[in-house]
């Protein structure tokens, strides 16, 4: 039952996150910005808000628990860089506990504050959905019902399991959420490997 109730504040901050996206202020022209063009206000919303601000200023992918869920007050007093606006994003994160980490790959993961020195090094399953369909490592295409045993078969012990986060319709947030209880509930994946894959927009 504790997990349904994760999954559900999860789908619920998920939701009011994109919504709260377009209320947080962020100059015009800030991807790829570069001197003092970046103005945030950031009042109690979801810490998945500041996640998505990530791929959309640097164009890279973010992994994140599956399960991150606290409120997030963080504002800038004048307009800042780029640099100055993913440390301040580290920083909102770090009073949470975590970090913002840059890998020597061409993403960032939030992990624990004790944690960050071995994250790059995880082997991990790509999943992203195609409808009813789950695409496994970005070229397998199983049905629902066969991803654990595709899953029992590409994963060890230490593998995560990273689902591309790309949700933009109530239909796929309604998927995921089924995929992603039913490999919490299924007992073939312990909580703390299983990560969102947020993707920047195209």
């Amino acid at each position: 039952m504790r997990n349904a109730k994760s999954i559900t504040v999860l789908a619920a901050a998920t939701v009011l996150a994109t919504s709260l996206a377009d209320q947080n202020l962020l100059a015009d022209g800030t991807n790829g910005a570069t001197a003092g063009t970046i103005d945030f206000q950031f009042e109690n919303a979801p810490a998945f808000t500041l996640i998505e601000w990530v791929t959309r200023l640097t164009h890279e992918p973010v992994i994140v628990p599956y399960n991150l869920n606290f409120p997030v007050t963080y504002r800038t007093e004048r307009k800042v860089t780029l640099e100055e606006a993913l440390h301040g994003i580290d920083g909102a994160l770090l009073t949470n506990g975590y970090h913002l980490v840059k890998t020597d790959e061409s993403y960032y993961r939030v992990a624990k504050a004790g944690d960050t020195n071995s994250v790059s090094s995880r082997p991990h399953v790509d999943l992203g959905f195609q409808g009813e369909k789950i695409v496994v490592n970005g070229d397998t295409i199983v049905d629902r019902k066969d991803l654990a045993k595709t899953l029992a078969v590409l994963s060890g012990p230490e593998t995560e399991i990273w689902i591309q986060h790309v949700a933009t319709t109530p239909a796929d947030h309604d998927i995921m959420e089924l995929a992603i209880n039913f490999l919490v509930s299924s007992g073939q994946l312990g909580a703390n490997k299983l990560f969102l894959e947020y993707m920047p927009a195209d």
